[in-house]
């Protein structure tokens, strides 16, 4: 990459085209294939740390890197269709190639003679584990079994990845519209309406994607909410509807042929929840704990739902429906807590919430960002930025910015990493990773303005690139996010409570023309309303992953029934007809499945770990963030997350703050 310093890379970050990946796939897997075959000829007597555990783990890291950087990341974010799909078939071969790699039980008996002729003790704490996660992970990938039950759950893998590839292009690709005239979108601020494109006929294009979730917000018009709330719930539909109720079908046998119950099962063995029944008793806990906080939000929710009734001269049916639930959620923080989100979107233009967010961090986890310029990347919106140590300047990783939706790119928020830190003979390999995020874009006489959510999202989602950043691993599989799957979102989600203190705040804020700070008054009423609307937010959550918990516990599952059914007895709210939720919820298909309690579940830590350190000795200390950075972000997964917590807290785990958290007394 010219002028970039970056080192030497797998794939330069210039326009992406098919010739970068296709040849460039066929081969790389023919290089491993030939590489995985020595080892397995390695000798017993012969099996060593250089001559199996070194290889495997340089080989996972060279397939890992080229997997992120030639397939996903393209098949998620290049301009062009035609590289998108060609990205999509290489992330095909890649996941399949990766099945036959994980269920090789030549590789298998390899490392478990090595645990055999080796004193594990001896060895490096993180080569240890390495070792013992390998052979854990060869037993629940069957290669402890007969040779028919693994053909058999190889060929289940093989169709579970292909058909989440395909789900997942298909929610990438949708181009879901709905046309309004400006009468349609009254209520909708005009800046906004300003920026959409027109149909021939006048009418403006309201997409389906994130940052069109304003109409929902602010729209005045029931009906104009009813029709873009159906066609966010119909979303791939069609298309996916079959696809994510046969993996549930394959996600079930899978499991099964390796003796668990259910996927669910399966999958929570090696969570820190250990079992779907723990998860269960979490989520109906607290589905009972949330219901009169709900209660109060749904009485106020129809009151204005009646005044606004009584006002236009319509009958007033006596119900919340599943379009109304935004737009008096918006209307309750406005009058509840005098909230005018609109006027605060003007004090977060993109460029001060960056620097702002920037500042933070930097001082937190002792670092430092600055922009690469003239870095050759795959759209003009993408920026990179090398992270240094502030003390010292050591070069410590990259992270690229894709910030702005565009067609077929990935259409939620997501960090990935394009290449892992890992420990090295000569140093440290220095990761790199994307953020891709679809907040609004600049217009022609304004720039990019987050709303205060959004800002939000961006802190997040920046939390796991710092976690990518920040890990030092001796292994590829330990480094970064690889955390236990319902921990993985706690340390951004406990970064997330700095865009609710006055602080951080004026840092990350500013009014776009003239760089004034947000009135205080507007800035106190902002953090009052942290817990505006906690019933039904996190009811949602609840829902879903009660949902998700459900459809992964069955042998097969009409996916649109369950879900309305379950958010009807969580929420008390119908679904509407001739939709199904799941066909776009690319958790299912993203590696959430029987997991997306997590956010919920790691929620708990979250709250805990800001409440017991930094709400107490800081919010911007450099020393609470250290230690944040050394027990939490830097070890990755090379120890359990319960043991971090403890290091961190000085204590155990307690979810007494998270439920203060949300309004509930303790």
């Amino acid at each position: 990459m010219a002028g970039s310093n970056l080192p030497e890379f797998c794939l330069d970050y210039r326009k992406y085209t098919v010739e970068m990946i296709s040849k460039p796939t066929s081969e790389i897997m023919s290089k491993v294939r030939k590489q995985m075959d020595e080892i397995a000829a390695v000798p017993d007597d012969k099996v060593s740390y250089d001559s199996v555990i070194g290889r495997l783990a340089d080989i996972e890291t060279e397939l890992d890197t080229f997997t992120s950087c030639t397939a996903r990341l393209p098949a998620a974010a290049a301009t062009e269709k035609a590289v998108r799909d060609a990205a999509s078939e290489a992330e095909k071969a890649l996941e399949k190639f990766s099945i036959e790699l994980s269920m090789r039980k030549d590789i298998f008996d390899k490392l478990v003679t090595f645990s055999k002729q080796t004193e594990l003790s001896s060895l490096h704490p993180q080569t240890k584990r390495y070792v013992e996660k390998r052979i854990l992970t060869g037993k629940r990938n069957g290669l402890h079994l007969d040779q028919e039950t693994r053909d058999k759950l190889q060929g289940l893998r093989t169709r579970m990845s292909e058909l989440t590839i395909e789900y997942m292009k298909n929610c990438n690709e949708d181009d879901t519209w709905v046309p309004f005239t400006d009468a349609e979108l009254a209520g909708v601020p005009d800046t906004f309406l300003q920026g959409l494109e027109k149909t021939d006929d006048g009418r403006r294009k309201v997409t389906v994607l994130a940052p069109h979730f304003i109409v929902l917000k602010k729209c005045s018009v029931p009906d104009t909410r009813r029709k873009l709330a159906h066609a966010r719930a119909a979303k791939c539909m069609k298309a996916n509807t079959p696809l994510i109720e046969e993996f549930v079908q394959y996600f079930h046998q899978f499991a099964n042929l390796l003796g668990y119950a259910t996927n669910a099962h399966y999958k929570t063995e090696i969570k820190m929840s250990k079992t779907p029944e723990t998860v269960t008793t979490f989520l109906s806990d607290l589905k009972e704990k949330l219901q009169p906080l709900w209660a109060e939000e749904r009485r106020l929710f129809l009151e204005y739902k009646e005044e606004e009734c009584r006002q236009a001269g319509v009958p007033f049916d006596g119900q919340i429906h599943l379009w109304d639930v935004s737009y008096y959620s918006a209307m309750a923080e406005e009058r509840k807590y005098a909230v005018n989100h609109e006027a605060l979107r003007d004090y977060f233009p993109v460029d001060r919430v960056t620097r702002g967010m920037f500042d933070i961090y930097e001082r937190l986890l002792g670092l430092r960002f600055s922009r690469v310029q003239g870095a050759e990347v795959w759209h003009d919106d993408v920026t990179l930025y090398r992270v240094e140590e502030a003390d010292g300047g050591q070069l410590t990783g990259y992270f690229f910015l894709d910030l702005y939706p565009r067609d077929g790119k990935y259409d939620h928020f997501c960090v990935d990493s394009l290449r892992t830190g890992r420990q090295r003979e000569n140093g440290y390999e220095l990761p790199v990773c994307v953020m891709l995020a679809n907040f609004p874009k600049p217009t022609a006489d304004k720039p990019a303005l987050f709303s205060h959510e959004e800002v939000e999202t961006f802190f997040h989602e920046f939390g796991h690139a710092m976690h990518c950043i920040c890990s030092r691993a001796h292994y590829t599989l330990f480094a970064g996010t690889s955390v236990e799957g319902d921990f993985v979102e706690a340390p951004s989600q406990m970064l997330e409570n700095w865009v609710w203190e006055p602080e951080p705040l004026a840092l990350m804020s500013g009014h776009y023309r003239d760089g004034a700070p947000i009135p205080a008054e507007l800035l106190a009423t902002l953090v009052r309303s942290r817990q505006a609307n906690s019933g039904i937010f996190n009811l949602r959550q609840v829902a879903l992953a009660t949902f998700d918990q459900i459809i992964f516990s069955q042998p097969r599952s009409d996916t649109a029934a369950i879900f309305g059914q379950v958010y009807r007895e969580v929420t008390g709210i119908e679904t509407m007809p001739d939709t199904n939720f799941a066909a776009s919820f690319g958790h299912m298909a993203g590696g959430y499945d029987a997991n997306y309690y997590g956010y919920l579940w790691s929620e708990v830590y979250s709250v805990d770990m800001f409440e017991a350190r930094f709400k107490k000795e800081g919010i911007l200390s450099p020393e609470v963030g250290r230690d944040y950075r050394k027990c939490i972000l830097e070890p990755g997964s090379t120890i359990d997350a319960l043991d971090m917590l403890k290091k961190f807290l000085g204590r155990g785990p307690s979810p007494e703050a998270f439920l203060r958290s949300k309004g509930l007394a303790v």
